[in-house]
């Protein structure tokens, strides 16, 4: 081969083709690109020693046959030169290419043909003036980079002598003989140095002030440790370890630019290492250019700029005409920003000529994608996909989350269960049993209760044991997950789902690069440290795709330097996102404003864009926080957006919400619609005949359904209806027992005794708790299900045990020395009443004690399972209210106070005594924590929190619904209104109703 001739080996490429729908980003490195007289060849080198795979190659020569001809209009020749065999095979392009790599798309594909969106006239100028020598085109951005690729290819002046590269890609690409500290393991590497007990919020923050004092190296980083810098530097050097300064001071020193022609497209970088390193270009490059982005985007030949250059950026002298859209939050900026593509005309055919650029790729990118889908308005992410997004990753974090607990069963469910398993029908049917009897613990489940599941949980027990089972050290989690992946064949899974298989090969990847960088630094680990970890490098890593939807470009607002778009839509103008607000960091004493001033630097860019640019902001964030308009809409007009006009399928039902529909009566939905307003026929809300039996009586649990949901009451207490799944043993079945027990403790003088001598008590509680086991045929030693439900109150059942009945009866002789006791499980069924409000009631009350000193009776409720004081204000919980209108009628002229004995669990907060409600009085020894009721006059007393009449008004509107045979579906929201429902599965609420 003539050497004179034009000759680029390893030359990376990447070309770009659609359908109007799908969008396909292929790049690759073509082994040589070579002309020989006249003509241009693609040569690409194969080892195999057969041609085997001859098919194969040729599409992938074919492919950058195109690619060549997008990029740099050359009709090339493929070439397969088999070096084994000694033999060179001729690849001739074919024009049923796309149809043969897309056999299945109805569309054809071609070359995407993009808009001109850049002002590169400086540019090209140079390419015109110096086409015949190799150029560098240096930019801030990966995306800039590729802009210019595209364009400059569709005008025919890319050409395989031009480079263009971001300047951080150029750095990268240098072979450095050290390890590469990147973010991650510079974290590892201070975690290291500061100890494992340090919060990893901290070592992240000194990492940040380390890597800023490695740019500056006169930064004083503000730690207790003075000396952490020369620490780090020690471990540097032992482990040969490089930072990204120290990178750019080698590739500075070392990268050779005497051959290029260099052209600098702007400086947008905002530390003094890289405004040095251009200075240097600037004088050793062949010839130079710099696009001043400081001076008008002005041509010069030197670079003489500092970085003090970002003082002399000003803000904006003058308001602009431009206008930005203030919307309530989020949502509606994204939806305002639809119906505004919208209302441009055949905007499906100018794509490529409107950008969308957004202040945060994590608030915008979700609500982007579900909003404009339903629009109907395609949409293209410059920016990766975090890997926590697939499937694929979750499932291998959840083997991990097994792996470190081994046990609970919540993390076996996850894997097991998980579709990559291929779990049968018996492994749901087992879970849904575990969950039923309420076991947290795999192993708490004994062989003996499972005859008709031995078989599966022996299995599980085995699927555990040889392929999660792993040393608590963290360079056994890699071997363990590469041997998981390899026994469940996930690989072969997942090869029709290339996404998938990327995502996990590189998954992988990252767990064997954790092991890697903690044996580099010589640290120990353990599953914890693994688990973190992980967790934090796949939020951090992103991936990209071949294939995407031909849509709307949606990138970062640095990726719009020198953009110049028919149209810029703009997101996120609030404060603290633009301008972004600097970080703080307690670490770092030296800071400075040039980050503040690179941003008013892209905004005065974008003024001079004039009516091209449309920006947007909100009030409200995605989680319903307050957002500040950014300073920088001072300088654009704003407009308030009240109500966005929707052509979206959400938006038109939207129209009707609160509106009766008066069209096509005979729609089952419409008629629902309506009565749910209460301005219909009521056939959909509930309604029944009316009844004619004033006299309703009514229980704790029956007026609990009520006020939660009518429904839920009718289905319960009218109809009867029970539930389809009865589990016999459960915490309610508990509960039942433990209130038995102290029962008949009380009964038999159990309080009584404990003031006097408190292990005799004991020891009768014991005994009586014994006794009930036997009675229900309850084998706590040797089942081990239910000892877990009952531990709590069989385990250390002695004298200053650890147990529940133990702590009750502290509580007690603490709490209840000055106090009688009267009655345990009180029947009481008769009316009572509040106001002109009369209730028939049929209530059981644990406990009651009297003080005749302070005229006090003390009522007591167990509660072994959830207690929130909270729903008795919500009008969710109706207990101590029922309980407090019947103790007035049988202790007349006496205080009422009543408390919760929580029996929960051993855990803090679980047990012990909760808030009072009643007549609590201020000189009360109850004083602390009191909720004191309104007066019998309806009078509210000083303080109060619950008001009884209001209370009670809310009940009786329930009642007189109820009376009037209105059994509505509930439309309260709150989440304990419909939590544990039995009859979820057939209210209406969860079912439809179609027009027939």
């Amino acid at each position: 081969m003539d050497e004179s001739n034009e000759q680029y080996p390893e030359l990376p490429v990447v070309g770009w083709i659609d359908n109007g729908d799908k969008y396909f980003k292929i790049s690759g490195i073509i082994d040589l690109l070579y002309k020989y007289e006249e003509e241009w060849y693609i040569l690409d080198y194969k080892t195999d020693s057969d041609k085997n795979n001859l098919d194969k190659y040729k599409i992938q020569i074919q492919t950058y046959q195109w690619i060549v001809k997008q990029l740099y209009n050359i009709e090339a020749k493929g070439e397969i030169y088999y070096s084994a065999l000694k033999e060179l095979v001729s690849v001739e392009w074919n024009d049923e290419y796309f149809s043969k790599i897309f056999p299945d798309e109805k569309k054809s594909f071609e070359m995407t043909n993009f808009s001109p969106v850049m002002d590169l006239s400086a540019i090209k100028e140079t390419i015109l003036k110096e086409k015949e020598k190799d150029i560098l085109i240096i930019n801030y951005t990966k995306y800039q980079s590729e802009n210019i690729k595209r364009q400059l290819s569709n005008e025919n002046l890319l050409s395989p002598n031009i480079k263009i590269k971001n300047l951080n890609k150029i750095v990268r690409e240098q072979d450095v003989n050290k390890k590469r500290l990147s973010p991650s393991l510079l974290r590892l590497a201070v975690s290291s140095i500061v100890g494992k007990n340090e919060k990893r919020g901290t070592i992240r923050l000194l990492s940040d002030a380390i890597n800023e004092n490695e740019k500056y190296k006169n930064t004083v980083i503000n730690f207790p440790d003075k000396e952490i810098v020369g620490k780090f530097n020690k471990l540097k050097s032992k482990k040969k370890l490089v930072t990204s300064s120290d990178i750019l001071r080698l590739f500075s020193e070392n990268y050779d630019f005497s051959e290029s022609v260099v052209i600098v497209n702007g400086v947008f970088e905002i530390s003094d290492e890289k405004f040095k390193l251009y200075e240097q270009i600037s004088k050793r490059a062949d010839k130079f250019y710099f696009i001043d982005n400081f001076k008008n985007n002005s041509t010069k030949n030197n670079f003489n700029y500092d970085i003090s250059v970002w003082d002399e950026v000003q803000l904006p002298k003058e308001r602009s005409e431009q206008v930005c859209k203030i919307c309530y939050s989020v949502y509606e900026e994204v939806e305002q920003l639809a119906n505004d593509i919208l209302s441009i005309p055949n905007w499906k055919n100018k794509i490529d000529e409107m950008k969308i650029t957004v202040s945060s790729m994590n608030r915008y990118l979700p609500i982007l994608k579900n909003t404009f889908s339903e629009y109907e308005i395609p949409l293209r992410f410059v920016a990766g996909k975090s890997l926590t997004e697939f499937p694929i990753s979750q499932f291998i974090l959840n083997i991990i989350n097994l792996m470190i607990s081994q046990e609970n069963w919540h993390d076996v469910r996850d894997v097991i269960l998980d579709p990559f398993m291929n779990p049968n029908e018996e492994y749901f049917a087992f879970d849904k049993w575990v969950r039923g009897i309420g076991i947290e613990n795999f192993y708490q489940i004994d062989d003996e209760i499972l005859p008709d599941k031995k078989i599966i949980f022996d299995e599980i027990k085995q699927f555990i044991l040889e392929n999660i089972k792993v040393k608590n050290s963290l360079f056994s989690i890699d071997k363990k997950l590469n041997e998981f992946v390899e026994n469940f064949k996930l690989i072969e899974a997942l090869k029709d789902d290339d996404q998938s298989l990327k995502v996990l090969k590189r998954v992988l990847k990252i767990a064997k690069m954790i092991s890697k960088n903690y044996s580099i630094l010589g640290m120990k680990g353990n599953i914890d440290d693994f688990a973190i970890e992980f967790k934090e490098r796949l939020i951090e890593e992103t991936m990209t795709f071949k294939e995407q939807e031909y849509g709307f470009e949606v990138v970062g607002f640095f990726d719009t330097i020198h953009l110049q778009a028919k149209k810029l839509f703009v997101l996120g103008m609030t404060e603290n996102a633009f301008p972004l607000k600097n970080a703080s960091n307690p670490f770092i004493t030296q800071d400075n404003n040039y980050r503040f001033k690179r941003e008013v630097h892209l905004l005065n860019q974008w003024i001079k864009l004039g009516d091209g640019v449309q920006y947007y902001s909100s009030e409200r964030g995605v989680t319903g926080d307050v957002l500040q308009p950014s300073t920088f809409l001072e300088y654009v007009k704003t407009q308030k957006i009240n109500v966005v006009s929707s052509n979206s399928r959400r938006d038109h039902y939207l129209k009707y919400c609160g509106k009766q529909i008066i069209s096509d009566k005979n729609n089952n939905l419409i008629g629902r619609h309506n009565d749910y307003l209460g301005i219909g026929d009521k056939h959909f809300i509930g309604k029944t005949a009316e009844c004619k039996n004033d006299k309703f009586v009514f229980s704790v649990t029956s007026m609990d359904d009520l006020l939660k949901c009518p429904m839920r009451y009718w289905f319960g207490h009218k109809l009867h209806l029970k539930p389809i799944d009865e589990v016999k043993v459960n915490k309610a079945e508990m509960g039942k027992i433990i209130h038995s027990v102290l029962e008949e403790f009380g009964k038999n003088g159990g309080f009584k005794i404990a003031k006097n001598d408190k292990k005799k008590s004991i020891e009768k509680l014991a005994n009586i708790f014994e006794k009930k086991i036997q009675t229900e045929n309850i084998d706590l030693k040797n089942d081990l299900i239910l000892h877990n439900l009952y531990k709590n109150f069989s385990d250390n059942l002695i004298v200053d045990g650890n147990n529940l009945f133990v702590n009750l009866i502290d509580w007690n002789i603490e709490k209840f020395s000055d106090f009688d006791y009267e009655d345990y499980e009180k029947k009481f069924e008769g009316e009572v009443e509040y106001d002109n409000w009369k209730i028939n009631l049929k209530i059981r009350i644990d406990k009651i004690l009297q003080d005749e000193k302070q005229n006090m009776i003390m009522v007591t409720d167990y509660k072994t399972g959830d207690v929130n004081e909270n729903n008795t204000r919500k009008m969710l919980s109706s207990q101590f209210i029922l309980y407090y209108l019947a103790l007035q009628k049988l202790y007349p002229n006496k205080s009422i106070v009543l408390v919760y004995e929580k029996l929960r669990s051993l855990k803090k907060k679980q047990n012990g005594f909760s808030k009072f409600f009643g007549d609590v009085k201020n000189n009360s020894s109850f004083r602390k924590n009191s909720i004191i009721f309104v007066n019998d006059k309806g009078e509210e007393v000083k303080n109060s929190d619950i008001l009884l009449y209001r209370i009670m008004e809310f009940y009786f509107e329930q009642i007189e619904k109820m009376k009037r045979g209105e059994y509505f579906i509930t439309d309260r929201i709150d989440e304990n209104v419909c939590k544990y429902c039995e009859y979820d599965k057939i209210c209406r609420k969860n079912s439809l109703y179609e027009s027939k």
